[in-house]
């Protein structure tokens, strides 16, 4: 999958005694932030307030939060669902990128080595010390 996958989230600040909340801006940032990580650069996350003047158009039957696809609608009203989006993205053919190998195209300049690759000795060590006589069982 090349192109650039588009997820919009819809949604507006909740009123209640304690003033006005984000609730849906929140959860929007934060999954936002955790599907970037997943799909780096295959994917663009923007949330919108519903009265903000870069809302896209909503459906007439829209209720929030509303998460649109490529401009097509994939859940309205209820909770945001983080496993929704990416099953869906699954279906359109979008790949997670693995930590550290950058993926299907390997691994990118600047990523820490991937933690499974990176050999911090305790074996090594715990080997040695028996040999030498200490430690083990």
């Amino acid at each position: 999958m090349n192109e650039l996958v588009h997820i919009q989230i819809v949604g507006a600040p909740v009123a209640c005694a304690e003033g006005v909340k984000e609730t849906w801006r929140d959860l929007g940032t934060y999954m936002a932030g955790r599907l970037q990580e997943r799909y780096g650069p295959s994917i663009k996350v923007t949330y919108h307030d519903l009265f903000d003047p870069t809302c896209p158009p909503l459906p007439a039957d829209a209720q929030l939060p509303l998460v649109l696809v490529d401009g097509d609608v994939l859940t309205s009203g209820g909770k945001l669902s983080m496993p929704a989006i990416r099953r869906h993205l699954e279906t359109l053919g979008v790949e997670a990128v693995t930590f550290g190998t950058g993926g299907p195209r390997g691994p990118e300049p600047g990523h820490p080595p991937d933690v499974r690759d990176v050999d911090c000795g305790v074996g090594d060590a715990t080997r040695d010390s028996r040999q030498r006589g200490g430690g083990g069982s």
